[in-house]
C-alpha cells in the first residue's frame, strides 16, 4: 500500500498555518495524491463485504463519518484561502507588470489558475484601463452566456417549427427530430405569444455582410464600445439610438435589457 502522508492532525496544521500567514504556503507537489489516498483508507474502513464482518465497532464507525466530514471542511477552505492568495498573486503580477512575483509554492493546478487568471486581468486591463488612459472608450467582447446561448436557441427551433406548423408531430433539435406531445405544442405556441423574439421584427430586417440579420433596437442605456461576436466594433450607443444590429448580437442586448424592439 502507498505510504499515507496525511493525516487528520497535519491537514488541520495546514489549515491553521494557511491561515495565519499572508503569503501563500508550501505544500507537497503530492499534496492532492496524497489526500486522496488518505480519505481512500478512511472511506474503506467503513465498508463491509458480504462475506466479511468488520472489526470496528458502529460507534467507532461514526466517529469516522464525522470525521470525514470534518475533513471535507478543512479541505474546502484550506482550498479557498490558497485560491484567494492564487488570484492575489496574478492581480500584483498584472497591476505592477513584474516578474519578480513568486511563484515557487503554487502547485501544479494552482500554478494553471494564476497563469488563467493573469491572461484575464491583462485582457480586460488592455480593454478598458488602457483605452481610458488613453482618452478612447473601452473595448471589451460581449460574451453570450450559456443562458443566453439556450435562449438563441431556443427560439431559432421556434422558428423552424413555425414554418413547418403543418406538421405539428416533429420538432427539430440539433441531433434529429423527437415528436411533441399535445401539451408541449401548446407550450411552443404560448412560449411564441409571450417572448417577443427577433424573427417577429421582419419588416426591419436587413443583411449584414456576414450574411446575418439586422434587426432594427432602441438602445436603452448608454453603451461603450465593444467587440462583437464576428470580431466587429459596434458603438458607442446613446440612449434612444436607433441602429440595426446583428440579430445575435441583438438577443444578447434584449436578454441583458439593453436595448427594446421596435413596434
Amino acid at each position: 500500500m502507498v505510504e499515507v502522508k496525511i493525516t487528520y492532525e497535519t491537514l488541520f496544521d495546514l489549515l491553521r498555518r494557511e491561515r495565519s500567514r499572508s503569503e501563500l504556503q508550501s505544500l507537497d507537489k503530492s499534496f492532492y495524491t496524497d489526500v486522496i489516498e488518505y480519505l481512500k483508507e478512511k472511506k474503506g474502513t467503513l465498508r463491509e463485504d458480504d462475506n466479511t464482518t468488520t472489526t470496528i465497532s458502529k460507534s467507532e464507525q461514526e466517529k469516522i463519518k464525522i470525521q470525514l466530514k470534518n475533513i471535507q471542511k478543512i479541505l474546502r477552505e484550506l482550498y479557498e484561502i490558497r485560491e484567494k492568495k492564487v488570484i492575489n498573486l496574478a492581480m500584483n503580477r498584472v497591476r505592477t507588470e513584474s516578474d519578480l512575483i513568486d511563484r515557487s509554492n503554487l502547485l501544479t493546478e494552482e500554478l494553471s489558475l494564476y497563469n488563467e487568471a493573469c491572461e484575464l486581468l491583462t485582457k480586460y486591463k488592455t480593454g478598458v484601463l488602457d483605452q481610458v488612459l488613453r482618452a478612447e472608450l473601452p473595448v471589451v467582447q460581449i460574451k453570450e452566456s450559456d443562458e443566453d446561448k439556450f435562449i438563441i436557441d431556443k427560439k431559432d427551433r421556434q422558428d423552424k417549427y413555425d414554418a413547418n406548423e403543418t406538421r405539428k408531430d416533429e420538432y427539430p433539435d440539433e441531433k434529429g427530430k423527437y415528436s411533441l406531445t399535445p401539451e408541449q405544442d401548446r407550450n411552443q405556441i404560448e412560449t411564441k405569444e409571450q417572448t417577443r423574439t427577433v424573427d417577429s421584427t421582419q419588416r426591419y430586417e436587413t443583411t449584414s455582410a456576414t450574411n446575418e440579420k439586422l434587426i432594427r433596437v432602441r438602445i436603452m442605456n448608454d453603451l461603450p464600445k465593444f467587440l462583437g461576436q464576428d470580431k466587429n466594433i459596434y458603438g458607442p450607443f446613446k440612449k434612444d439610438d436607433l441602429v440595426e444590429l446583428p440579430a445575435s448580437l441583438t438577443n444578447i442586448l434584449l436578454k441583458k435589457g439593453r436595448a427594446e424592439l421596435l413596434e
